[in-house]
């Protein structure tokens, strides 16, 4: 909508609470990282678990192999999903342990609720 001034345009009215511009980017980045199922899956995970879990621990969980569930874990990771909560030795290596950032998210909260169905449906059809 144009104003009379050539080339600019009304901004919409403000719905809620202000963001910024770096705000904006994180959220719409967190919405492009979990709209993958196994991604959701494994924010399941650890929003229902009692503490952090490492990549091997969820993908024993979810019956996946650890390598994709790794893979997923650092996109979570990357996009503020998820963040390291501490690391520990086992079998001579360093194993990682993650704890979920939107536990207290009530869109994200409730978005990984309404698409439980159909994530279980799409692992039940072999997806």
């Amino acid at each position: 909508m144009a104003d009379g001034r050539k080339g600019q345009r009304k901004k919409a009215p403000a719905k809620g609470k202000r963001v910024t511009r770096k705000q904006s980017k994180a959220r719409a980045k967190l919405t492009w990282a979990i709209a993958h199922r196994v991604r959701r899956q494994i924010l399941r995970v650890l929003a229902e678990s009692d503490g952090p879990r490492s990549p091997m621990q969820i993908s024993r969980q979810l019956g996946a192999g650890v390598s994709p569930i790794a893979y997923h874990v650092t996109i979570l990771r990357r996009f503020g999903a998820i963040e390291l909560a501490e690391e520990q030795m086992a079998r001579g290596a360093v194993e990682h342990f993650y704890g979920s950032k939107i536990k207290d998210d009530p869109p994200i909260e409730t978005l990984l609720e309404e698409t439980r169905l159909a994530d279980d449906d799409d692992d039940e059809d072999g997806k």
